[in-house]
């Protein structure tokens, strides 16, 4: 019995960093905007077609992921788009004919 202990607190820890078996996985981008107030944009699958929520006092809406890369995301949906630089933490939303770009605060959280 206690030559397996060590094997299984290897293999707890190998497991515990492999991101297979993460159960959940969420981003955001929490931005501070001059238009549309403070803004979320939360982000559980970069995926093209998985959906990219944002939410804020004056917003709240479910955007599609149009486009994606390893550090840029682009979501739409009828009324407003949004693009995502992670390298940057820079957000460039658009709501009807109302455009600003600012720099966010960028949350992983994985568990």
């Amino acid at each position: 019995m206690r030559k397996t202990a060590p094997v299984l607190l290897c293999l707890i820890i190998l497991l515990s960093g492999c991101d297979d078996f993460t159960r959940f996985k969420q981003e955001k981008m929490e931005c501070q905007t001059n238009l549309f107030g403070p803004v979320d944009l939360i982000i559980k699958k970069k995926k093209v077609g998985s959906e990219l929520r944002a939410t804020g006092p004056a917003l709240d809406k479910k955007l599609t992921i149009i486009a994606q890369d390893k550090n840029w995301l682009s979501a739409e949906s009828d009324d407003i788009s949004a693009e995502i630089n992670f390298e940057k933490k820079r957000v460039t939303l658009r709501l009807n004919n109302k455009l600003e770009s600012v720099y966010c605060k960028y949350h992983n959280f994985k568990m």
